[in-house]
């Protein structure tokens, strides 16, 4: 049996750890060269390499891009080219994974978020996810395709223009002080090896659902993050606000139930906020 994969997204910061995770796992991958914007090479890149699953993780992930053409250009219409592109092979793929996001419940009427809570994305991110997944589902096509509603994740490598990372980098320069918003609001902060395990499952495991909430059902404030990192660098850093991080509209708390995700996958999250911490302050 042929295990060949296709990553779109797969030189991105999920995709260079998922690609080592299932390349460990006897997996062929292969990585998407062309642009996901780019139809007719994409289709011809497609038909080459005649995948037998695809993780799709291309796309904008920077939640605070004000450019909805962006957005859905490459978010909305990359995918579609995707799609389109493995509808046309002679041989359709055994099964799509395609990363959504949780932006797309935005601010959540009830705790935990499941995958039948209230749909009402609040940026334009979320909106894009929500209508990539909109178009995905009225297209005509012969495999089965599942959306991973993820909740925020972090880990080496991961860009410093995130909140975790640039954290963590705070103190592995041992800095005075940081420039944050709300340090009081609560999120999941999920480690990406768990997110790869959460991947791999997916594609080995017979599941028959069109919707997962990957999540550990865990939320952490900054605070909470803060005082993790002193205790883990022996260094005191002050936090200064600053009004440009500030959303007026954040709820206070976002976390999801996995109980589902635990039935279709048999995925159980290993590593705590703390071991994802260390790992990213001792990296080299």
């Amino acid at each position: 049996m042929t295990k060949k994969v296709l990553i779109t997204g797969g030189y991105g910061f999920t995709g260079r750890h998922l690609k080592n995770f299932l390349l460990k796992k006897n997996f062929d991958v292969y990585c998407l060269e062309s642009n996901i914007i780019a139809n007719k090479k994409v289709n011809d890149e497609v038909n080459l390499i005649k995948p037998d699953y695809v993780i799709h993780l291309a796309g904008i992930s920077n939640s605070t891009i004000d450019n909805e053409e962006l957005y859905t250009k490459v978010n909305v219409e990359g995918t579609v080219n995707l799609i389109n592109a493995l509808n046309s092979m002679p041989q359709k793929p055994k099964k799509v994974l395609i990363a959504s996001s949780a932006s797309v419940y935005g601010n959540p009427k009830k705790l935990p978020l499941t995958e039948v809570s209230d749909i009402n994305p609040v940026n334009l991110y979320g909106e894009s996810k929500l209508e990539m997944e909109n178009r995905v589902n009225v297209l005509e096509k012969n495999f089965p395709v599942i959306f991973y509603r993820l909740f925020n994740y972090t880990g080496v490598f991961h860009d410093r223009h995130f909140l975790i990372p640039k954290v963590v980098d705070t103190f592995k320069r041992k800095l005075a002080e940081i420039e944050l918003g709300n340090i009081n609001i609560k999120r999941e902060f999920n480690d990406v090896r768990d997110i790869c395990e959460a991947y791999y499952l997916g594609l080995i495991k017979k599941t028959e659902c069109n919707i997962i909430n990957i999540c550990s059902g865990k939320s952490f404030s900054i605070s909470e993050i803060m005082k993790i990192m002193s205790d883990l660098s022996a260094h005191h850093c002050i936090v200064k606000c600053n009004e440009k991080y500030l959303r007026r509209s954040d709820p206070d708390d976002i976390y999801g139930d996995n109980e589902f995700m635990q039935t279709m996958l048999g995925s159980k999250f290993k590593h705590n906020i703390k071991e994802t911490l260390s790992w990213m302050y001792h990296a080299k």
